[in-house]
């Protein structure tokens, strides 16, 4: 009801001013075609989306190495328009306009900011960008086989990939206001990917991702050399059920283990090791006994709790995921966008999303794209390269 007030409202303010016009015309001898042109205008007007101008800069926020210019950049630092970012294989970076949109890096991108008025994008050389964009604000992001573009009349998450060399692109908007290069074809983005992990699984999960960073940072006051930013993709990896992304920085954790033990002198007696393993399961003890174990153990209780991991994200069946409108009739749930007007899916996809750069940076963009009611931006999508 209330919506065929609103249009009823709108016609009958048209009705209007196109009267006053005509009359104007009549009065002031005004060429039919000007008052046309005039009213066309208007009605254009009405309907049409106010750019809005971009700051300058944006504010990074990073996980793992980040370097800006050449050098390396920490969370905080101001990035101008024309700056070269690059993020290592096992880092990521968030370049954020605020409530405008904000610009995601996954590993391995090599990405030169570009900001112009109301147009947010740059130069994509390598890796992945997705790029977070509010209604009123274009997307132009070039690569080697040429822009991809937005017209800016919508909300709207782009991911640009050149992985491979080759360009791939994913919006969450209308295909049709997207303008790739030549033999470049957009998709939508790919609903499957919004994972909701059953709640008595994500806490199991977060259980044993809890035992991995107590074992890794117990490993490195022994002197180990775990990279912590490699339990950082582990545990966002693990929160959106990337099993591949997990794999990898599981490996990597992994890989640290001395080949020979340097100290026997922390081994724990074997009669408690036994009583652990009846306990906990094998190299499981509470941590705090985990001073009293080795560095081999520690390995080991680090692989024993991302085997556990890996079975819970295995036993994720991706068919029980809602879709776009929640309406999987197997998934027993309502839509919650509609319920809430919208922001539930918001804060839903930026949860998932932001794992990219961790837990901390996608509670950090979940808070800044949501929290300001106009301009509202679209929900960001999984900054992970959707086309592993």
């Amino acid at each position: 009801m209330n919506l065929k007030t609103t249009h009823l409202k709108q016609a009958t303010v048209l009705t209007v001013v196109g009267v006053l016009v005509l009359c104007q015309s009549f009065v002031t001898g005004t060429p039919l075609t000007q008052v046309v042109s005039k009213l066309q205008s208007y009605v254009t007007g009405a309907n049409s989306v106010k750019s809005l101008r971009l700051p300058s800069s944006a504010q990074l926020s990073t996980q793992g190495t980040v370097m800006l210019n050449g050098n390396a950049a920490p969370t905080g630092a101001t990035v101008l328009s024309g700056s070269g970012v690059k993020t290592i294989e096992n880092g990521s970076a968030v370049l954020s306009f605020g409530a405008l949109g904000q610009v995601e890096l996954t590993g391995a991108t090599d990405f030169t900011l570009a900001v112009e008025g109301s147009t947010l994008g740059g130069q994509l050389r390598a890796g992945s960008a997705t790029i977070v964009a509010a209604a009123g604000v274009a997307v132009k992001v070039v690569t080697a086989d040429g822009p991809v573009v937005t017209d800016g009349k919508e909300a709207v998450v782009l991911t640009v990939d050149v992985t491979g060399g080759k360009t791939r692109v994913e919006t969450s908007g209308s295909l049709a206001s997207v303008s790739t290069p030549a033999g470049v074809t957009p998709v939508p983005t790919n609903q499957a990917r919004r994972i909701r992990i059953p709640s008595d699984q994500l806490q199991r999960i977060n259980e044993s991702l809890a035992q991995i960073r107590r074992a890794a940072e117990t490993i490195n006051q022994k002197g180990g050399t775990i990279n912590m930013a490699d339990v950082d993709t582990l545990e966002a990896a693990a929160r959106r059920a990337d099993r591949a992304g997990f794999d990898a920085a599981l490996k990597r954790i992994l890989a640290t283990k001395p080949s020979t033990q340097t100290s026997q002198q922390n081994i724990e007696p074997a009669e408690s090791v036994a009583d652990n393993q009846k306990q906990h399961g094998p190299y499981s003890p509470p941590p705090s006994q985990f001073g009293t174990l080795d560095l081999s153990q520690l390995f080991q209780e680090i692989r024993n709790q991302g085997n556990l991991i890996n079975n819970i994200i295995s036993s994720i069946d991706i068919n029980d995921i809602p879709d776009q409108n929640n309406n999987n009739p197997n998934s027993g749930q309502q839509n919650n966008g509609q319920q809430n007007g919208g922001n539930s899916n918001v804060r839903d996809v930026l949860t998932v999303a932001g794992s990219m750069a961790g837990g901390a940076v996608g509670g950090i963009i979940a808070g800044e794209l949501t929290s300001s009611p106009t301009p509202t931006p679209a929900p960001s999508a999984s900054p992970v390269s959707p086309f592993r």
